[in-house]
């Protein structure tokens, strides 16, 4: 309000008041504090750390040991279950596993070899499914992220252009 009434006096009364000395002093500035300002890597930082809880990484050999031995063990259980039920006809469905399966019948050291098998075909499974979902959480991720910097960028560049065209 000052400024604005030495600038009314020296229009009207053509005095030569110095406008931009008006509440020059350091008493009449604002204080920012840097510690309140909410800082570019502070925020990218609790980015991340929201994401990573969201999508956690999952480890590889632990998911493929997890399914290998799932899936061993239901082929092994499945074949000791024919085995034991005996009857005349046993297992014929699981008997073609013998094709694909070198050495597997639908007998007590069969489903030992189905165990071996089950196992190392399941590692090989759960392994490969944990390193995709990883990988397309990854490049998910970086496009966010790219996506993110994308809208700053704009954001910046739309605010430069709004200044230009006030000038």
């Amino acid at each position: 309000m000052l400024t604005g009434m030495l600038a009314v006096r020296n229009m009207i009364n053509g005095e030569a008041n110095d406008l931009w000395k008006v509440n020059a002093e350091e008493e009449y500035h604002e204080i920012v504090y840097d510690d309140q300002k909410l800082k570019v890597d502070d925020v990218v930082e609790a980015a991340q750390e929201a994401l990573t809880h969201v999508f956690p990484r999952l480890d590889t050999v632990s998911f493929g040991l997890s399914v290998g031995a799932v899936s061993g063990l239901a082929l092994f259980i499945a074949t000791l279950f024919l085995v034991v039920k005996g009857g005349d006809v046993i297992g014929p469905n699981l008997q073609l596993l013998n094709q694909f399966i070198f050495g597997y019948s639908v007998t007590v050291g069969g489903s030992v070899i189905g165990l071996l098998y089950g196992f190392v075909l399941g590692f090989i499974l759960g392994w490969g499914v944990a390193f995709m979902r990883n990988t397309i959480t990854a490049l998910y991720l970086a496009s966010i992220y790219r996506s993110a910097e994308r809208t700053v960028m704009r954001t910046f560049l739309d605010h430069i252009d709004i200044r230009q065209d006030n000038e």
